[in-house]
């Protein structure tokens, strides 16, 4: 645990899902359209599986699982369905994206001058 300042991976943007989908048809001889079909049937599939109780594989990418649990209890006929807690979803990484965040490098950003005052109104003013 970091004590004096906690730093965090600085992200740089944001893909859009049209965006992903062109980015995609570029790769393939299918239109931006045709994988944006392709992808909504994917993801229309997997919720389909996940509600199953079914873990989707998807290669290199990874697995998807739904996990729901409980309390215990001390004897079976105390237990009732209202003890499970929120069903979550689990994403498990796979060979690619281990290979991504193991192949990360790190460079100094640079640091906002925090030193004048905050302009705007706080608690403690």
């Amino acid at each position: 645990m970091c004590r004096e300042m906690d730093v965090f991976f600085r992200v740089h943007g944001r893909v859009k899902y049209e965006e992903l989908c062109t980015l995609i048809a570029e790769y393939t001889l299918a239109t931006d359209a045709d994988v944006a079909c392709i992808v909504d049937a994917l993801l229309s599939v997997t919720r389909r599986e996940l509600m199953k109780g079914s873990i989707v594989q998807l290669g290199v990418l990874g697995n998807f699982r739904m996990h729901a649990g409980s309390c215990g209890v001390q004897s079976p006929e105390k237990f009732h369905t209202s003890m499970f807690k929120k069903a979550r979803i689990i994403y498990t990484l796979g060979v690619m994206m281990k290979e991504i965040t193991g192949k990360l490098t790190y460079t100094k950003a640079s640091v906002k001058d925090i030193s004048g005052k905050c302009p705007l109104p706080h608690v403690d003013d």
